[in-house]
């Protein structure tokens, strides 16, 4: 009979995957049919010998509560990095918390027979359920014609046999997740409330422990920084930005102290010797662009912020006064990702950003770390940790989503070159720009929005809203539009500023070559401009120091379209073109829709205009509005698509036509 290979000592031997699935999704209901990973497995801590426990009778004992932290440095984790559950002092009960990536529970076992098993069963206040599978002592075992001595076994059937032989006595460890756990195999996010963990032994339930699963990060992870402690008034040192030297941290730096929270979260485990500070934000903001010329912050910013550190994180905006919908999204990036930061904005209290941290017991609200706020009215300091009733009136109209998704190597660019175009609504307070941008470099990639079509193609590009972190509100709040670009290639560019409301905009152009100060190009053109109205702008970018690009508006497209042999070339101009712009158009493999961006002349005559695609009427997608223009994405078909523009206009006195037919080709 061949004897086990013999356990290094002090070594903890893991074993026995059961199932693996995908994380759950935000309130996954906890049941035996659910998405959620059921594990267990035998963790032998006995020393390097085969000897088995003389005890009289089998013990099973309960040996802990334990939790998974979440880590962000890239690395693999495994039972060993388990930390016991704390006890809330208030409660007494065992606490964990929703973004921890794994639970489990541990039963000591001493002097094991064959035939003994363990299971157990996890229960939620809800009256839903979870069971694990058995785990089995057997005295011998079989595998493929070798024979294993005193066995703890778990799968079989179906699932993968596993076990580990050499003694009758070890822990036995029944877990949520997965045993070599990553970001990407976790199980954040598991329903809140109270539990229940019962164990069985030999099918009679032996004990139960209860815990408390919260919706909210650990105590004490995210720290809470005032922007209040940066008082030195006027002074030279902790300005809020470059641009205006009135405006410091204390005053106005809520923002950037909101992110330093944030990065200083995902860094406890990326670098623990390195803190990132308000000012240490600031300082990078002004040295890498980081607020526009309205003197706002480019939250976009952030992103390459973190990169500075090591972290990969991505940036996503929603809007719009507090919803169910924009309450699960916070909540879900909390507890798959770390710490968000929210928005209020004046009319409804005043314009604040602010780091939410987690919700209340029964999910009332938001807990947040407030860098203005104090504990008090009368409290000198901010970095108060309370939650949205305390000075918010339970409600936000903006998050700002950061999702880690991986860590990277810091590294520095050598090339330095940028390209920034902008706008700022005039007038008075403007919660929501009357304008779009999109910005189309000289290889024809765009970046922006323009009408309900967004891209960014252009590489590292980004397109931003950009406003004011202000906690005070002194000034009427203005919200301005950015598209950005790192290293831009030079060339000939095409900017297209699209009238989402009627009013005025300022634009302005800047940029620096790649070894330079930044240098304003452009500033203080205004223009008016109406609902579904679009404003073209060309200019030729270099990365020359000497280069000043020079901004021409086009009055109308650059491609007449198709022209039938008795259409004359004034009547040929009464639809025009600014993509695309040739008549015929390949597109790559999978691409199934394509925008057009038509220009109506002013001589077109009312209702004369109709769109065909493959022989169906689409007219209504171009809306058709002599001297307007209009960007309308058509859906194809796989192969051979025609569309055909059609419009009748007034030409010298009389009534012309001018007909454009376009081929599209898809793959």
């Amino acid at each position: 009979m061949k004897k086990p290979a013999i356990l290094l000592n002090s070594i903890l031997l893991l074993f026995s995957l059961l199932a693996c699935s995908a994380p759950p999704k935000p309130d996954s209901n906890l049941s035996a049919s659910s998405s959620n990973v059921l594990q267990s497995g035998v963790i032998m801590l006995h020393a390097a010998t085969t000897d088995k426990t003389s005890a009289q009778a089998v013990s099973s004992t309960f040996g802990g509560l334990w939790r998974l932290p979440p880590k962000f440095d890239g690395k693999t984790y495994g039972h060993l990095d388990f930390t016991p559950m704390e006890t809330v002092t208030d409660t007494g009960i065992p606490t964990s918390y929703f973004s921890d990536w794994s639970i489990q529970i541990r039963i000591r076992v001493a002097g094991a027979v064959d035939g003994d098993s363990w299971y157990s069963v996890l229960r939620h206040s809800n009256g839903s359920s979870l069971t694990w599978g058995k785990i089995e002592f057997l005295s011998r075992l079989t595998v493929g014609g070798t024979t294993y001595e005193d066995c703890f076994v778990s799968g079989g059937g179906t699932l993968s046999l596993r076990w580990s032989c050499g003694s009758n006595s070890g822990v036995l460890v029944f877990w949520t997740g997965h045993p070599t756990l990553s970001l990407s195999k976790n199980d954040t996010c598991r329903e809140t409330g109270m539990y229940s963990w019962e164990l069985y032994h030999n099918g009679q339930i032996f004990d139960t422990k209860t815990f408390e699963h919260l919706p909210e990060l650990p105590p004490g992870k995210v720290p809470r920084f005032s922007q209040k402690a940066y008082n030195d008034g006027y002074g030279t040192v902790n300005h809020y930005t470059n641009v205006d030297r009135n405006s410091t941290i204390r005053n106005y730096g809520c923002a950037i102290t909101s992110i330093a929270m944030v990065l200083n979260y995902y860094l406890e485990t990326l670098n623990p010797t390195v803190a990132v500070s308000p000012l240490d934000v600031q300082n990078w903001m002004v040295n890498n662009r980081g607020y526009d010329k309205g003197n706002l912050v480019i939250f976009e910013k952030f992103v390459q912020l973190a990169k500075s550190y090591g972290l990969n994180l991505t940036y996503q905006r929603y809007d719009g006064l507090r919803s169910a919908n924009t309450d699960a999204i916070v909540e879900w990036r909390i507890c798959s990702s770390g710490p968000q930061i929210l928005r209020v904005r004046a009319p409804v209290v005043e314009t604040h950003f602010f780091t939410a941290i987690g919700r209340d017991k029964p999910k009332t609200t938001f807990k947040i770390n407030d860098p203005y706020y104090g504990a008090s009215s009368t409290d000198p300091l901010g970095g108060y940790q309370g939650t949205l009733f305390d000075h918010h009136a339970n409600t936000y109209n903006s998050a700002r989503i950061f999702v880690v998704s991986g860590v990277t190597t810091p590294q520095l660019p050598t090339n330095k070159s940028n390209l920034s175009v902008g706008v700022i609504s005039v007038g008075g307070y403007r919660p929501i720009s009357n304008v779009e941008l999109l910005l189309i470099d000289p290889q024809g990639r765009r970046s922006g929005a323009l009408g309900t079509s967004h891209w960014l193609e252009i590489p590292n590009s980004m397109y931003t809203t950009a406003e004011a972190s202000d906690a005070s509100g002194v000034s009427p709040y203005k919200e301005a539009k950015l598209v950005g670009i790192d290293i831009p290639p030079e060339g000939e560019y095409t900017l297209m500023v699209y009238g989402v409301a009627d009013g005025e905009y300022e634009l302005y152009l800047e940029g620096a070559p790649v070894e330079g100060e930044e240098v304003t190009y452009l500033e203080g053109l205004v223009r008016p401009i109406s609902r579904g109205q679009i404003h073209t702008f060309r200019f030729r970018y270099d990365q020359s120091p000497t280069s000043r690009p020079q901004l021409t508006q086009a009055t109308r497209g650059r491609f007449p379209g198709s022209k039938p042999s008795r259409e004359t070339d004034a009547a040929n101009q009464l639809l025009t073109y600014d993509t695309p712009l040739t008549d015929k158009i390949d597109l790559p493999t999978g691409v199934r829709s394509f925008d057009f961006h038509v220009f109506y002349d002013t001589q077109l005559l009312p209702g004369s205009v109709g769109v065909k695609l493959n022989g169906i009427d689409i007219t209504s997608a171009f809306q058709p509005r002599p001297g307007n223009s209009w960007i309308a994405s058509i859906n194809l078909v796989k192969g051979r698509n025609t569309l055909e523009l059609s419009g009748r206009g007034t030409i010298g006195g009389s009534t012309a036509s001018d007909i454009d037919t376009f081929v599209i080709n898809t793959r």
